[in-house]
């Protein structure tokens, strides 16, 4: 049971845990959960997490990616990832900016009528 436990712990390091919403979070929650000794604890059924384990070491290598490569690095808008990334870190700034303007307005209104 140590080296599953190690294993998975191993997958768990390839994303960050910024939010338990993340895909890293639900997996370290999902680790925990299962491995409630650590590397103690005895696993119920040892082929179902050996399965699970496989996949996530797939998903973690680019087993799929290299398996079946991408004919062009463009999405169906025709941008490259680098550009709609750009685009998207600055929607979220400016989607921040007029949630601030927005939240300033009503506080504003409200001690107003106060």
């Amino acid at each position: 049971m140590a080296t599953l436990y190690k294993r998975f712990i191993k997958v768990c390091q390839y994303w960050p845990d910024s939010t338990r919403c993340a895909l890293g979070g639900i997996i370290r929650g999902k680790v925990e959960s299962g491995f409630k000794h650590g590397e103690s604890t005895h696993v119920q059924d040892r082929e179902h997490c050996e399965r699970t384990l496989l996949s996530l070491e797939k998903i973690t290598s680019d087993y799929y990616k290299q398996k079946y490569p991408r004919k062009s690095e463009t999405s169906y808008s025709g941008l490259d990832l680098t550009t709609l990334t750009k685009g998207m870190d600055e929607m979220h700034k400016n989607s921040k900016y007029r949630l601030k303007k927005v939240q300033k307005k009503k506080y504003d209104i409200e001690t107003e009528t106060k």
